[in-house]
């Protein structure tokens, strides 16, 4: 049975597992702090960007769903701009 263990390659670096632990390590659980939810890719995380959403609903509080809403998809209320 082989440890896990950090191995260099030819040209010096770790072998891309360590390199994405060390990298998104952090991320990952954090996630799974926040949710409960024990996710393995990566990628999932990068269509949550802030840019895409609105200021909070001044309703409910929740993000509105576009930075130029008509109405707020949780209350259904009419945003306010």
């Amino acid at each position: 049975m082989m440890k896990n263990s950090s191995v260099p390659s030819r040209s010096g670096e770790q072998e891309r597992g360590d390199l994405w632990q060390g990298e998104f390590g952090p991320v990952l659980q954090e996630y799974e702090r926040i949710t409960g939810f024990h996710e393995l890719n990566i990628n999932a995380f990068y269509h949550h960007k802030i840019s895409l959403y609105g200021s909070p609903c001044r309703n409910g509080g929740k993000p509105l769903r576009t930075p130029r809403p008509k109405l707020c998809g949780s209350c259904m209320k009419r945003a306010q701009s």
